[in-house]
């Protein structure tokens, strides 16, 4: 009777235990990446912290830290300054960054850069094009023009 209220006690506390925990303090997910029988990979990432990673050493995770606030890239595997940086294992994204709205610029000549025999100016880009773009067509020769 005693063996088999231990080996109750045994099922029950196996039953309770969830097979998919951390062991040794690591995210199961990581141990399973640097195990050499199933991720077999060099590094690892930490889902919990974008800034840190796991260098996998014989099988098992050490943990790293990146410097600063630099970000664990997998691609590159390296810590990436934030606007370079992707990790999806912990959600990071880098932060996109907008120009600024410069308007309708059709039709901007540009800088300067090429003085009409008539004292206009156009820029650079707008010489030999096909069209003339100086008053009096010194930016085209006439053969050219359409």
């Amino acid at each position: 009777m005693r063996s088999f209220l231990i080996l109750a006690v045994c099922v029950a506390a196996a039953v309770a235990i969830p097979l998919r925990s951390k062991r040794f303090g690591t995210p199961i997910e990581v141990e399973d990446a640097c195990n050499p029988n199933l991720g077999n990979q060099t590094f690892a990432d930490d889902p919990n912290d974008c800034g840190s990673f796991y260098i996998c050493k014989h099988g098992w995770p050490v943990s790293m830290r990146c410097p600063g606030d630099s970000i664990w890239t997998p691609e590159t595997e390296r810590c990436e300054v934030p606007h370079n940086a992707t990790n999806e294992a912990c959600g990071f994204v880098a932060p996109t960054t907008e120009s600024p709205d410069l308007g309708n610029l059709e039709g901007y000549p540009g800088p300067c850069s090429y003085e009409c025999d008539d004292g206009g100016c156009v820029g650079l880009n707008q010489v030999c094009d096909g069209v003339a773009n100086c008053e009096d067509g010194t930016d085209e020769p006439e053969e050219y023009i359409y």
